[in-house]
């Protein structure tokens, strides 16, 4: 839809509100997403290790 629209002071302010809690969401799953991955890497390491020590120990 093309055109032009009059927002008014309270419109406005409800529009940057939700403009503010989609922000404050997508960078809070982003976190998630992140520290997600940092931990599935550091289980990644420390099962590496866990064999290595393992392999060691039995040679």
């Amino acid at each position: 839809m093309c055109g032009r629209y009059h927002v008014d002071e309270e419109t406005a302010k409800e529009i940057e509100k939700i403009i503010h809690l989609t922000d404050e969401n997508v960078r809070k799953r982003a976190s998630i997403n992140f520290q997600m991955q940092v931990s599935e890497s550091v289980l990644e390491r420390k099962s590496f290790r866990e064999g290595m020590v393992l392999i060691i120990s039995v040679a």
